[in-house]
């Protein structure tokens, strides 16, 4: 029985809420640490030269302009407005990801039902967004553009039946993003946990060093992809560009 396990299991948690429990407890901890920083910019005048050191305001304030600065790379203009979406992906999946390293604490991204939770939020985000950018002529990227008007009845019959083809492809492309984004994000999370344990339990000190050092650059990397894919989820969907 790992330690996560029975950290939990002392507090007679059920198995399948330990990773409600996790995430719960990492979104109260962002929400807490949100309010935090929202409080003092209750002045911004006092933060317009950065205090030196680290602290709160500091990072915020520079994960700030980082995802605003990769959102216009990739979106372009009026990017800003998706920031706080995209940012809170990140920050959600990095700090579940990290819980991990607790003693006695499962990561929740270790769960298919968190990161499908995720990735759904996701999904719906950016087709939300599609339809209020476009109305209903966002569907139309789903069949390529087609049928093309202007051509004779015989033509437009055989493209209108291509449309419906492309139709059910591009949906089952959509479909499958969800899917695509919960497996990947729960494969590579496992995958590190257990050789973190197992390289904790065959070799004693640096060998696991070096594994928990690898751990932490996993937890970022994951966060830092399934947030990029949602900024070129949103792009796609809200693009002109079609």
């Amino acid at each position: 029985m790992s330690a996560g396990h029975t950290f939990f299991h002392m507090l007679h948690i059920e198995e399948q809420m330990i990773p409600v429990i996790g995430a719960g407890t990492v979104a109260v901890a962002l929400t807490g640490l949100g309010l935090a920083v929202r409080y003092k910019l209750r002045n911004p005048d006092e933060h317009l030269i950065p205090a030196p050191g680290v602290s709160l305001m500091n990072i915020s304030t520079a994960l700030g302009n980082y995802f605003k600065g990769l959102l216009n790379s990739i979106i372009g203009h009026g990017s800003e407005k998706y920031v706080p979406f995209v940012g809170s992906i990140f920050l959600f999946i990095l700090l579940c990801n990290y819980s991990g390293f607790l003693p006695g604490w499962l990561p929740p991204t270790e769960s298919l039902n968190t990161a499908a939770a995720m990735a759904v939020s996701v999904f719906v985000f950016y087709n939300v967004l599609g339809l209020k950018e476009h109305g209903f002529h966002y569907f139309k990227q789903f069949t390529g553009g087609l049928p093309v008007p202007g051509y004779g009845i015989p033509l437009t019959i055989f493209l209108t039946l291509v449309a419906g083809l492309v139709f059910i492809i591009e949906m089952v492309g959509h479909i499958f993003r969800p899917v695509s984004l919960s497996l990947r994000l729960v494969g590579n999370i496992t995958g590190d946990h257990i050789l973190l344990g197992t390289v904790s339990e065959l070799v004693p000190l640096v060998v696991p060093m070096l594994a928990m050092a690898l751990g932490l650059f996993v937890g970022l990397i994951q966060a830092l992809v399934f947030s990029l894919l949602t900024t070129v989820y949103i792009k796609l969907a809200v693009s002109h560009d079609h």
